[in-house]
């Protein structure tokens, strides 16, 4: 079944950087009806992610956003299947959400198998092309691994065709524009990382993956095929 929303009320707020939004009836019905239509639209790309999410995803708790320019979203590793996420109008952004923090689920039930590093916890820090202070590797790699998955469901969004000029450019450069990132991200990876035999499979994975999402989006302007 698809996730709960859980009332605000019923939820002890640990996380102060971050206010739980109590919601009226409107806005608790405009927040979910837009959450049904971001899972709707990840259903017609990829049924088999769709499953998997909602069988991962347990629980979604409306956030405060404080700043209009800003969507904000988080998981936490002891809160197993609990998103929390603010409310956006568009479709595509939750969708966006909602698979980059089922992909953080995953990877934290993955850690607690293997540490997918050889080093210790004290390691030094490296450029992250999402974020502007300097991340630890491991870092590094969760965010690849969930950006990674969020290019491809915008790469096949602009695939499936039909879409209004506007908005097949928005999908096309939000998927070329993760793609990037994860792209610059596994390099740095690549080039630093000591990884174990798992590490290094789910590295080598999403190598593999990025040839097969660039073959979605368009080639870049005043690129001549040859």
């Amino acid at each position: 079944c698809d996730p709960w929303i859980l009332l605000p009320q019923s939820v002890t707020a640990d996380y102060p950087q971050k206010k739980v939004k109590v919601c009226s009836p409107e806005e608790l019905s405009r927040f979910t009806d837009v959450l049904r239509q971001a899972m709707a639209k990840i259903e017609v790309i990829d049924p088999w992610l769709k499953q998997e999410l909602s069988d991962s995803i347990r629980v979604i708790v409306p956030l405060a956003r404080e700043d209009p320019k800003r969507h904000v979203s988080s998981t936490y590793s002891h809160l197993r299947g609990a998103v929390f996420l603010c409310h956006d109008d568009n479709p595509y952004l939750q969708a966006e959400t909602l698979i980059h923090e089922f992909c953080h689920n995953k990877l934290y039930a993955l850690l607690e198998l293997d540490p997918l590093f050889k080093e210790g916890s004290k390691e030094p820090v490296y450029f992250s092309p999402w974020r502007p202070d300097p991340r630890p590797l491991r870092g590094i790699l969760i965010g690849a691994h969930a950006f990674l998955n969020v290019s491809r469901f915008y790469a096949l969004s602009a695939s499936r065709g039909g879409h209004a000029p506007e908005v097949l450019e928005s999908l096309q450069t939000a998927a070329a524009r993760r793609h990037s990132q994860v792209e610059l991200a596994l390099t740095i990876l690549s080039d630093n990382a000591k990884l174990t035999d798992l590490g290094q499979s789910l590295l080598d994975g999403m190598r593999r993956n990025l040839p097969e999402i660039a073959k979605l989006l368009p080639p870049p302007p005043g690129f001549a095929a040859r």
